[in-house]
């Protein structure tokens, strides 16, 4: 969500996912990442299906604070309403962003509920050949509540900044205690669902691309001999 144009997003060796920017006038710019993820809420009565793509910045090789590695901010790529009613619609726009920003990993409700629309999904990846895309169940997917509680926590702590077009934004504002633990409601609040589903799974798998931080040890002095 910005006015510079991806013209490349890879893997490197270490794991982590590099963006190549164009800045304009020519400028090239990279930007690594820890991980990109994608949180898709699907369509349904209530509203249209909805999906978030996001990175975590990546801030250089870290010590440990406390038993944690220092977090990077959490970027909004892309966040997209998709008002079509098919499904081949939403598969098509979905893949494409995911390849554009090297995504390959979908949070989202796999429930019984959702189980056809699942398989649509994999059916259409299949069918057009699309590597490295998957859908994972997206932790706290029944608690509405708890995603809120995730995305506010991220916000307070520094971690996360939604811009203010964001439609996630407008309708975070709308929440209200209400809405919590009813189940039409929360439907409604699609693009929340889709960035809770995202956010989640930040907190709960922690990106580690390097592998765990090893201090360097000082070598022990030689003791003298008599």
């Amino acid at each position: 969500m910005g006015t510079y144009q991806i013209v490349k997003a890879e893997t490197e060796k270490n794991g982590l996912i590099a963006h190549t920017l164009d800045m304009g006038g020519g400028k090239l710019e990279t930007v690594r990442y820890t991980a990109v993820r994608a949180g898709l809420a699907w369509p349904s009565l209530e509203a249209s299906a909805f999906y978030v793509i996001m990175g975590e910045e990546y801030v250089g090789k870290t010590k440990y604070e406390g038993q944690q590695r220092q977090r990077g901010k959490l970027k909004i790529f892309k966040e997209q309403e998709i008002s079509s009613p098919f499904l081949d619609n939403l598969c098509l726009q979905l893949t494409d962003d995911c390849t554009l920003f090297n995504c390959k990993h979908v949070y989202t409700d796999l429930s019984h509920d959702h189980e056809a629309d699942a398989q649509f999904f994999y059916d259409f990846v299949y069918a057009k050949k699309i590597p490295h895309i998957g859908l994972e169940e997206a932790p706290f997917v029944d608690s509405f509540a708890l995603g809120i509680s995730l995305i506010k926590r991220f916000m307070t702590d520094g971690f996360l900044d939604i811009p203010k077009d964001s439609i996630a934004r407008e309708q975070l504002k709308r929440v209200t205690k209400s809405h919590i633990g009813n189940p039409e409601s929360e439907k409604r609040f699609h693009a929340t669902t889709a960035l809770r589903f995202c956010v989640a799974a930040y907190h709960k798998y922690v990106p580690t691309p390097l592998g765990p931080y090893v201090p360097k040890r000082k070598k022990r002095p030689k003791l003298n001999t008599w």
